[in-house]
């Protein structure tokens, strides 16, 4: 059987390859590849099917059948890698962390270990509305799940 660390090292270390990142790789008991892949900018249909064709000739039919789809991230699906994070700074996201309440926030920051969001809040002072702006930092290994916050205007 096709094992998901197989298909992630095969992505890895192919040099047509090097402008995408792998969000996820699963393989069911049916050899059934689910690969999750992204770029920077955002990856498009034709791209999905570059990196299929690509993953497909470094997998031998002969040996193993298998059946291999490749797809982008949906805009609701959860981060999983550090770079869907650095993707997104500057936009909003969605924060639940494994304690405490839930945080919508602008992206500021992503490093190695943790992230920043800035959170605006709006208070009364005086009978006035003021904005108040506050960074806050989190470990990944303290987010439960993380998303790109989807607004309609």
């Amino acid at each position: 059987m096709i094992s998901p660390q197989r298909i992630t090292d095969l992505f890895n270390q192919t040099a047509e390859l090097n402008r995408y990142f792998i969000v996820e790789a699963t393989v069911s008991e049916n050899n059934e590849i689910f690969v999750s892949v992204d770029t920077k900018e955002g990856i498009t249909i034709d791209e999905c099917g570059e990196v299929s064709h690509i993953l497909e000739e470094k997998l031998d039919r002969e040996k193993e059948d298998f059946s291999l789809e490749v797809s982008s991230p949906g805009l609701d699906c959860p981060f999983k890698v550090l770079q869907q994070y650095q993707k997104n700074i500057g936009k909003q996201i969605d924060i639940t962390p494994k304690e405490g309440k839930k945080i919508s926030g602008k992206l500021v920051a992503v490093n190695d270990n943790s992230i920043e969001v800035e959170i605006v809040r709006i208070e009364k002072q005086n009978k006035k509305s003021v904005k108040i702006s506050e960074k806050k930092s989190l470990e990944f290994d303290k987010i439960k799940i993380a998303k790109l916050k989807i607004t309609f205007k």
